[in-house]
């Protein structure tokens, strides 16, 4: 069951991002939380901050032209019956499917009331990333 549960909380995310609908994405996360890259760590008090990030990553995305974006290879584990950690590649493709960027996530999910949110999301190199012990299928893309 969680494992569908993961399923359907990326796949909401996916769509979420791919149609820049920042309430969607928020809805996918509990809220204070983090995002980590490797030049910056933010911390998402509440709604108001969490909107402005998101649009700020969302104007990045334009700016880059990013036309596609795929979810490449997924993994999850459980730490305990609360908290689980999903590792996905990611990859922004321009209109030609160049690769503008790629990046590996790992997603700190916990369970809440019955519903998967994610709280804290490391992005890092793809060549630093991990594999974790429970192959994800995910099939993201929107070509």
């Amino acid at each position: 069951m969680k494992e569908q549960q993961l399923h359907t909380l990326f796949k909401d995310y996916f769509q979420a991002f791919i149609t820049k609908n920042i309430d969607k994405v928020l809805d996918c996360y509990q809220l204070p939380c983090t995002l980590a890259t490797p030049e910056r760590l933010v911390f998402l008090a509440d709604e108001k901050q969490a909107q402005h990030e998101f649009s700020q990553i969302f104007t990045w995305l334009a700016q880059a032209k990013v036309e596609h974006i795929e979810a490449g290879s997924a993994s999850y584990t459980y730490l305990n019956d609360s908290i689980t950690l999903v590792n996905i590649y990611w990859f922004f493709l321009d209109q030609n499917k160049q690769v503008i960027a790629d990046f590996a996530a790992l997603y700190h999910v916990i369970k809440t009331n019955d519903q998967l949110k994610i709280f804290q999301v490391i992005s890092h190199e793809i060549e630093s990333s991990i594999q974790l012990p429970f192959p994800l299928t995910l099939g993201l893309t929107n070509k």
